[in-house]
């Protein structure tokens, strides 16, 4: 089960887009976390040679960026791990990103020029 953050339903939210990302063959080095306007937070796509494409999380509150930095790289140090279990994760991804989230997610990359090396999500 993943640890208690403050920032619990953003960090999912987080979780699920760079594992997306991720199944759509992007690079975790073109992936960023990034904060705008006080403590809005963002996941940024940057590709090489493509247009950068960012993904806002609304509705959700503003964040102290140092509390929010440290606790994202303590949610990533769980993600990784080998203790934590598959199911976990699916659960994180399933419920953040899944019911066409993926479709929307393809559809606004192209849309911005950016090319998908993958154009299917699996679960």
């Amino acid at each position: 089960m993943m640890p208690s953050f403050k920032y619990a339903s953003i960090i999912k939210k987080q979780l699920a887009t760079f594992e997306a990302l991720r199944r759509l063959k992007f690079s975790s080095d073109d992936i960023y976390v990034a904060f705008y306007n006080n403590g809005e937070v963002f996941t940024e796509l940057r590709p090489p040679g493509e247009p950068h494409f960012r993904m806002n999380f609304t509705g959700e509150p503003r964040v102290k960026i140092e509390d929010y930095a440290r606790e994202w790289q303590e949610a990533c140090t769980w993600w990784n791990s080998p203790d934590t279990d598959d199911s976990d994760r699916r659960e994180i991804f399933e419920r953040e990103f899944g019911g066409g989230h993926a479709v929307a997610l393809v559809l606004a990359l192209k849309d911005k020029g950016i090319r998908v090396p993958r154009q299917e999500v699996a679960s």
